[in-house]
């Protein structure tokens, strides 16, 4: 009997080991001066759970942790340190840290920086009493500056202190328990405490942990104190207690093991929180952040120890063998042993594709649901309790009620066999086609065009809605309707299989193996965003938990998210889904999950999901708090423009010179969550308006280059976790200021400037136009001028011209018919004629010959004279002989009229002229006083001077009225081809005179009387 109890004793025990649950991971970090702490003294240890931040108080100044990397304030970049040791790290009633260092500079801690609050000097120890109040409020602590009780100093690591409210403190120094409150001048004695006692404070009331691990509430005011049970520890004995005033529950550690102490209103409750204290330092400080569960440990010498549960668990098999595979894929839940309940509870070992049973679990044979092992990767259990399997080329059910196996052959080459229920019937699909399942055979309905078992067969099976189902395969997305056995594709992209079907609300959400996610809702198909990493292009498998996430394997991790936002994401094409991903950090020893089977994962207890991979399986428990989400905003650690450093905490807006070229942010935000959860964008405004993606590397840093002037916005968002829109969000402004020519000032004097020059050219445009109009004016009138002098000589010569038909009609015509006739006649009728009236006509002949002679070359020199492109040169020539070979021309027709032609001109005078004008000139005038002079004589005589010479040719002929002189000096002077006295002349010598007077630019000036003769004077200059 007793060997009886012993064995049931013994199952009891073992069966009691095995529905335990497994012992949990922890991913434990450990740094020193080798991985970012400036020193391993550790002085206090903060968690701020507003911000996210670590806050490490270190002989080496203050040290920011954000799960990534550390930030360190010291002396180089906050000069108010005087010391970088520091004295204490404690958090106050208000939730406000506070440092100190050695020579009592008081900093506190602001958002993500460490700021200067006042100078405190800390000479001797007991005027650190003055701090104590920093923990209470400000009033406390004007307080403990002012009234600073003698010889009573405070030590923060060795002593304690309770703030009851924001005016009363209840401290123990020595193991004495001291009351002090506004008012008192020094802490007032209320107990001694047992050696080695602290007290904490929890649920608003005060208890002492006492030197024997015993736990006694406390009445602060008489010091009383009654024992209390501890409950939940068990054996185990709390030999430290941490507390201090940042913690809402103290922490007592036994060994490797810590618990969290809390009041049900009877006695002291722990509760394990971590199992993996490290034993191998002192352990002088600890906080605990609650809500990830996370432990962080400050040791005397050993630096900063980070202790996070891994939620997370790998399933592996103990002892796997080397010719074992371990990569699983389709998994079957093992019922409850049917020996006893506490044995094996359902659901908690998995019979695997290979056929190994995970956790490695005693069963028998006849317990597992599968005879045939291992067995392909589709698997269903039917309402009915039947489990549907193949393998190979057969078909096998096992029902859970008879415990019967029953095979089916689907016929050869259909190899694996997938399976889906749709009402009553059963569905069966392969390599070979698609049928329905009765009566232990399949009635294939559509059958493939070519038998391929790689592109055939299906990866997951689902009624769609009533008498359809969808298929998915490496032939695509495939719809088959039970009625009209028809096969259409929904969705078709060449060489990408379709792996993993899952039905939601309407929606079907489709997992491809290289494309990612689609969503099919009314006959549309769309893709939608997958993670910025693209894990999520190969989605193995959609599961839902009982908290209305979806959880999604892929090739490098697992993530859960919202249905609700990737549906949003389908309706309203939003371009970013927030995914919550499982790696490494959280459990995982391998990241690579398999798909490509059904179920492609396992819900066990109705909680626990279940999902293999290449190495065993991991199970996640959704309903506690795996993995913490990216809470937390992002910080402007620092601002520096061309390397000036920038206040960034000031209120007012940062206004650069406008020579500004390079902008750096330091940026800070809590990363305890994995980089692939972190999400971090950013823009400026208005420099660009699109949202840019930050990597969330250790010190993340954004540059700027080359910013135009103007102001700007600096928007940086955070994903805060799940739901459509939800970022935390950091904005700062600052401004470039325009240089001076962009500056309003400028512009209104380069407006000035601008007007004045316009106006200038405008003005200077219209005295260039008056002038030019002025000079068009000028040029017009005188065009005009000579316009109207050319039609005037234009008329004057028409004048002339018609005159000089004239003179030549009659005075050459004429002429010449009379030597014709005269000719003719002497020659018929010279034997009638006398001798004397022959010579006298032969004397007319001569006459009339000689004068038409000098009309000709009166004509000649005229018409010559009158072409203005003849070209003449100056020379130099002797007046006196020119005269002398003029006269010996006219010396024939002197003597006949009985007219001496007398040359009174100086021999020696030279005349540096146009020589053939002066001679023409001459010419004529010495030829019109022969031809209007009767008797006497024709003197030719010269006056120098020393601008030029006057000749005078004076005649004693019948002169000219003034009426004729006038006549002829005019400008129209008209040709008369007789004189006054009906004497033959033609007028034209003085026309031609005038004409040559212009070219010598020489004067004619006539006197004449009638009967006395006439005096004409030409002056010619001498150049």
């Amino acid at each position: 009997m007793s060997i009886i109890k012993i064995i049931g004793l013994s199952a009891l025990l073992l069966g009691w080991h095995l529905i335990l649950p497994a012992q949990p991971a922890y991913l434990v970090e450990r740094f020193t001066t080798d991985n970012g702490l400036p020193s391993n003294g550790i002085k206090g240890v903060q968690w701020d759970d507003r911000t996210g931040f670590l806050w490490i108080a270190t002989e080496a100044g203050i040290t920011r942790y954000n799960g990534v990397d550390f930030v360190t304030f010291s002396k180089a970049n906050t000069p108010q340190l005087f010391s970088e040791r520091m004295l204490f790290l404690l958090k106050s009633r208000d939730g406000r840290i506070y440092t100190s260092d050695e020579a009592g500079d008081l900093f506190f801690i602001m958002r993500n920086r460490l700021q200067f609050m006042e100078r405190v000097t800390i000479d001797t120890r007991p005027s650190t009493f003055q701090l104590t109040g920093l923990i209470a409020s400000g009033k406390l602590f004007r307080q403990t500056s002012m009234q600073q009780p003698a010889g009573f100093g405070f030590s923060f690591w060795s002593e304690s202190l309770i703030p009851l409210s924001d005016s009363r403190i209840i401290l123990t120094r020595f193991d004495t328990l001291y009351d002090y409150r506004i008012g008192y001048p020094s802490p007032v004695f209320v107990a001694a405490l047992k050696p080695a006692s602290k007290p904490f404070y929890l649920a608003g009331q005060t208890w002492v942990f006492s030197g024997k691990k015993e736990f006694y509430h406390l009445d602060p005011s008489t010091g009383q104190q009654t024992a209390v049970e501890l409950k939940g520890m068990d054996q185990d004995r709390p030999q430290k207690l941490f507390w201090d005033n940042s913690m809402s529950h103290p922490i007592v550690v036994s060994g490797t093991r810590a618990w969290s102490l809390d009041y049900d209103g009877q006695q002291l409750v722990a509760r394990l929180i971590c199992q993996s204290i490290p034993t191998d330092a002192f352990l002088a400080y600890l906080a605990y952040d609650s809500v990830n569960r996370t432990v962080f440990i400050g040791t005397a010498s050993k630096g900063i120890i980070v202790i996070r549960r891994n939620e997370i668990k790998p399933v592996k098999a103990a002892m796997p063998s080397p010719e074992s595979p371990t990569a699983y894929y389709s998994q079957v839940a093992l019922p409850a042993s049917p020996a006893a309940s506490l044995r094996r509870p359902q659901g908690s070992a998995i019979l695997t594709s290979t056929g190994d049973v995970l956790p490695d679990t005693h069963v028998s044979p006849a317990e597992l649901p599968v005879v045939h092992r291992p067995f392909n990767n589709f698997v269903l259990t039917t309402p009915d309790s039947v489990l549907w399997y193949s393998r190979d080329d057969s078909i096998f059910s096992y029902n859970y009620k008879t415990h019967r196996t029953t095979t089916i052959l689907p016929g050869a080459g259909s190899i694996t066999d997938g399976f889906a229920q749709s009402g009553s019937r059963l569905y069966v699909a392969n390599a070979i086609g698609i049928g329905e399942l009765h009566d232990n055979r399949i009635d294939y309905r559509y059958r493939y065009p070519l038998a391929d078992v790689n592109r055939n067969a299906p990866f997951s099976m689902l009624e769609m809605s009533p008498d359809q189902l969808a298929i998915a395969s490496c032939n695509g997305l495939l719809r088959y309707n039970t009625r009209t056995f028809a096969v259409d594709t929904l969705l078709y992209i060449p060489g990408i299989c379709v792996r993993a079907l899952w039905k939601y609300k309407g929606f079907l959400f489709i997992g491809t193996y290289g494309r990612g996610i689609f969503l099919y809702k009314d006959g549309k198909i769309r893709s939608i965003p997958v993670d910025r990493n693209g894990y999520l292009r190969y989605a193995h498998c959609f599961v839902a938990d009982k908290l209305g996430y979806c959880w999604i394997s892929t090739n490098k991790g697992l993530f859960r998210a919202r249905p609700e936002d990737m549906a949003a994401a389908f309706d309203s094409n939003i371009t970013s889904v927030y995914y919550h991903y499982y790696g490494r950090r959280d459990g995982m020893d391998i990241t690579e999950l398999n798909g490509g089977c059904t179920p492609c994962a396992l819900r066990l207890n109705d909680s626990v999901l279940s999902f293999p991979t290449m190495d065993g399986l991991v199970w996640v428990n959704p309903a506690q708090p795996v993995s913490r989400l990216p809470e937390g905003q992002v910080y402007i650690d620092g601002f520096t423009a061309d390397s000036q450093a920038i206040n960034v905490s000031s209120l007012v807006r940062a206004d650069l010179p406008c020579s500004t070229r390079e902008l750096t942010f330091d940026l800070g935000f809590p990363a305890w969550a994995d980089k692939e959860n972190l999400h971090i964008e950013y823009r400026l405004d208005p420099y660009f308006k699109d949202w840019q993606s930050l990597e969330a590397g250790p010190a993340p840093k954004l540059h700027f280059s080359n910013l135009m002037s103007g102001n700007y916005r600096l928007i940086l968002r955070k994903a805060a976790g799940f739901g459509i829109g939800n970022y935390n969000y950091t904005e700062y402004d600052f401004s470039i200021q325009p240089h001076w020519y962009q500056q309003l000032w400028s512009w209104i004097l380069g407006l000035c400037l601008f007007t004045t020059l316009v106006i200038g050219i405008v003005r200077l445009r219209t005295r260039q136009f008056r002038i030019r109009q002025n000079r068009l004016e000028q040029q017009i009138a005188e065009k005009t001028r000579e316009l109207q002098a050319k039609n005037e000589e234009l008329e004057k010569t028409d004048t002339i011209k018609t005159r000089l038909i004239s003179i030549i009609s009659h005075d050459l015509i004429t002429p010449l018919r009379f030597l014709h006739l005269t000719g003719k006649n002497l020659i018929e009728k010279r034997h009638g004629l006398t001798e004397e009236l022959q010579q006298e006509a032969i004397g007319e002949m001569a006459t009339t010959s000689k004068e038409l002679e000098l009309l000709s070359t009166n004509i000649l020199n005229w018409i010559k004279y009158k072409n203005e492109d003849r070209r003449m040169a100056r020379e130099s020539f002797n007046l006196h002989d020119l005269v002398i070979q003029l006269t010996g021309i006219f010396n024939a027709m002197a003597r006949q009229k009985q007219i001496r032609l007398i040359n009174d001109i100086d021999e020696q005078l030279i005349l540096f002229q146009y020589i053939e004008p002066v001679k023409i000139v001459i010419y004529n005038l010495i030829l019109n006083g022969i031809n209007f002079t009767s008797e006497g004589y024709v003197r030719v005589s010269s006056t120098s001077g020393k601008e030029g010479v006057a000749l005078l040719i004076e005649d004693t002929g019948v002169g000219m009225a003034p009426e004729q002189i006038n006549s002829i000096m005019a400008d129209h002077f008209i040709i008369s081809s007789a004189n006054v006295d009906n004497r033959k002349g033609n007028g034209l010598g003085y026309l031609i005179i005038k004409d040559l007077m212009k070219i010598l630019r020489g004067n004619l000036y006539i006197r004449s009387e009638k009967d006395k003769g006439t005096r004409v004077t030409v002056w010619i200059p001498l150049v």
